[in-house]
């Protein structure tokens, strides 16, 4: 195999771990640290390269400030990147991503005086098309009715909300909410039914009377609090009706059994 195959294979290796790896590291520590800390490790590995071959760094000032430039750049693309993987789906991000080959293709050709045959001029058009309308199909199938997220991260509650004494099993995360009971819950495999105090797994779901038809709602304060989200901001996180299927489907019996009204709505 040619080396420079070889080499192009070895990248595509790296590339595909990096994105998985970062991903799963930035939602731990943060887009930031993981930032940070990928490009100290790399400074001291060129740098440990320079010594062993014995290279010297650029001393021109033109040269010293087009590498600053180029760092710059580097770092705000890999922050970016990261931001995305910590905050979206590993593989629409990824794709996305991808489409930066489109916009080499089209300078290339504007600041570089490159020519495309018309056969490659469309395989460049429809692979970049093809990306990002794959992110398109993502962001038009994320609803915008409220997720519920109670064991996951949600929107961080207001300062003041919390003074006022919110949930006291409400402990906070990465900038975000979480619910103590459930979290444990999860974590030690136990059924969040057996743990959570009915009153408290039911939250916050409310039941409101519409004639005699009872609908069961989300409580206005529950995003305020950061029970809930929009679907936009918790990407793959399940909806109210799928996380609370179960205790819908109790509190419509319930309703149905004690007060003899009518059809039970969502």
């Amino acid at each position: 195999m040619p080396f420079g195959l070889l080499t192009g294979l070895t990248a595509a290796l790296f590339w595909g771990s990096l994105d998985v790896i970062t991903a799963l590291g930035s939602r731990v520590i943060g887009s930031l640290r993981v930032t940070a800390g990928m490009q100290a490790v790399t400074a001291v590995a060129f740098l440990a390269i320079f010594l062993v071959t014995g290279a010297t760094l650029p001393t021109e000032p033109r040269e010293l400030g087009l590498a600053a430039l180029l760092g710059l750049v580097g770092a705000g693309a890999y922050l970016s990147y990261f931001t995305g993987l910590q905050f979206g789906p590993i593989a629409v991000v990824s794709g996305m991503v991808a489409a930066f080959g489109g916009l080499t293709v089209v300078l290339s050709v504007v600041l570089r005086g490159a020519s495309l045959s018309l056969l490659q001029a469309a395989g460049a058009t429809i692979a970049t098309a093809g990306v990002l309308l794959t992110a398109l199909a993502f962001v038009l199938s994320v609803a915008q009715a409220p997720a519920a997220a109670p064991a996951t991260p949600a929107s961080a509650p207001p300062a003041e909300y919390i003074d006022r004494g919110a949930c006291p099993f409400l402990f906070h995360k990465q900038g975000r909410a979480l619910c103590a009971i459930h979290h444990v819950a999860l974590q030690t495999g136990r059924p969040v039914a057996s743990v959570k105090p009915s009153a408290c797994r039911h939250w916050p779901l409310v039941l409101e009377a519409h004639g005699r038809r009872l609908r069961i709602s989300i409580h206005p304060d529950a995003e305020a609090i950061g029970c809930v989200a929009p679907r936009a901001q918790l990407p793959g996180q399940p909806s109210m009706r799928q996380a609370f299927a179960a205790e819908i489907e109790e509190i419509r019996r319930l309703a149905r059994g004690r007060s003899g009204a009518g059809p039970v709505g969502t």
